[in-house]
C-alpha cells in the first residue's frame, strides 16, 4: 500500500490565552499493543487563535497499518497538556 496524507482535527473546550500552539504527532502502532508505538511523524506546531472550537493539524503521510493521534497544547517552551491516544 502507498503511504495517504491523514490529518487530525483536535476540539477545543473552553477558552484559551493568546499564545497557545497544538502540536500533532502521528505515532504508529506494532504488535504488542499501545505500548509499542513509535512517532511516525510530528507535524509543525499550530497556533490556537482566541475563540477557536476546532484546529486542523497539517497533512503528513501513513503508510499501512494502525495508528493513533496525541495533541500536545503548548505555550512556547512550555508543554501544559497532552492529550490521551485516539485511534486513527
Amino acid at each position: 500500500m502507498m503511504d495517504v496524507s491523514v490529518h487530525d482535527t483536535a476540539r477545543i473546550q473552553g477558552t484559551l490565552p493568546d499564545g497557545y500552539q497544538l502540536v500533532f504527532e502521528l505515532w504508529k502502532r506494532h504488535s504488542g499493543g499501545i505500548s509499542k508505538v513509535t512517532l511516525n511523524a510530528a507535524a509543525k506546531p499550530v497556533d490556537v487563535r482566541l475563540g477557536a472550537t476546532k484546529v486542523r493539524s497539517p497533512e503528513v503521510s501513513a503508510g499501512a497499518g494502525g495508528y493513533h493521534w496525541r495533541e500536545r497544547l503548548i505555550r512556547p517552551a512550555t508543554t501544559v497538556w497532552s492529550s490521551t491516544p485516539n485511534r486513527a
